[in-house]
Parts: structure tokens; sequence; C-alpha cells
């Protein structure tokens, strides 16, 4: 099955995972934002490319796996604000995105109010290249980011900043 647009999963506070959406093979975008009690991505495990996608404000949200297949991304990719988020396991397969990648934030007041666990870029480690900008900002406990050995081109802005471990 396919949805030929957004799917916008936001501020609903029961869901855990994604496994309503186990027949789901196509889609536009995808943003899922707001949702206090989401622990996985498991259920969207069969997309392999998708225009952009938004994981922001998931609070107990531990693992991407579930976007294991995902080989492609045809603009931004955003990963902000998941408290319990270590690494990015599950984004393993993705080789190119033609947009942004923004981890964390490239905004300081952002850095006030979230407090993110994310500690390596671990998943990131078939990316090749990134058509738009890379930005990894404020996440404070971001230790390691050999996750972007394999990363070969980035667009205009490659910016590495506020991250207070490395």
């Amino acid at each position: 099955s396919y949805i030929g647009g957004n799917l916008s999963l936001s501020n609903i506070e029961y869901l855990t995972d994604l496994s309503i959406f186990k027949n789901l093979n196509k889609l536009s975008h995808l943003s899922i934002t707001g949702n206090p009690n989401l622990l996985n991505l498991n259920g969207i495990q069969n997309i392999s490319s998708i225009s952009s996608l938004s994981i922001i404000l998931n609070d107990k949200l531990n693992s991407l796996n579930g976007l294991n297949n995902l080989v492609q991304v045809g603009g931004n990719v955003t990963i902000r604000a998941n408290r319990s988020l270590l690494d990015l396991e599950g984004l393993n397969n993705i080789k190119s995105i033609y947009g942004d990648l923004v981890i964390g934030s490239d905004d300081y007041n952002y850095n006030n109010s979230h407090k993110e666990l994310l500690n390596t870029l671990n998943g990131l480690n078939s990316l090749v290249s990134i058509e738009g900008n890379l930005i990894i900002g404020y996440n404070n406990n971001l230790i390691d980011i050999t996750g972007l050995s394999s990363l070969e081109s980035t667009g205009s802005i490659f910016k590495i900043w506020y991250n207070k471990s490395l």
C-alpha cells in the first residue's frame, strides 16, 4: 500500500510504534513529531525511498530501526530532540540525501530547552553524499562522528558546532 503525499504523526500520546503501517511501501514525506511514548519505528521497514524525513521531539524514541531499508532521501532529513536516542542505527542503508541533513540544531535557543543523549553518528556509515548542507549542532553528549567516515561530498555548508563533548 502507499500514501501519495505526506504522513504526519504528531502529538499522539498512545503511539508506541508504527506497526499499523506494516504494509506501507511507498510514501512521499514522513514527519514524526512530539509523540511522547513512541519507542521505535518498527512497522515502516518496507519503505526504501522517501522525499523528506523529520523525526523531532519524541522523548522515548530509542531506535530508528524500522528505517533499515531506506536507501535514499530526496530532500531534507532532520533529527532532533529525541531524548532517548543514543545513535542513528536504522539509517544504515542510506547512501544519498538530496537535501540537508540536520542533526540537532543550528539555533542557540534550541540548546537551552532540549537535552540530547545522542552520543554517536553510527548508523550513517553508508552515507556517501549529501547534496544540501550538513549541520550537526547542540548535541552535548555527542562523542563520536566516525559514522560519517564514508561521506564523500556535501553541499555548500559543512557545520559541526557546539557539540560540547567532541
